[in-house]
């Protein structure tokens, strides 16, 4: 299971740029977005780390010019 993930993960993510953009974007969509629910905080905290975390991560796919995993 995870040589599979690795295998599709790996030649997608070469870019330093996107390497960057995912370091930044993935915990902030799966551990901001719910730290914000968990803890209370006004329910825009949520949606914006949604909201940028993915973005961040389509703007890597972006730079690297191959789709993000979600539309593969």
């Amino acid at each position: 299971m995870i040589r599979g993930f690795l295998k599709n993960y790996l030649p997608r993510h070469r870019n330093r740029y996107n390497q960057i953009l995912h370091l930044i974007g993935v915990p902030l969509t799966f551990v901001g977005t719910p730290w914000c629910i968990v803890t209370g905080v006004h329910w825009y905290c949520a949606l914006g780390c949604f909201v940028i975390g993915y973005g961040l991560q389509f703007a890597g796919h972006s730079v690297e010019g191959n789709d993000a995993g979600e539309v593969v």
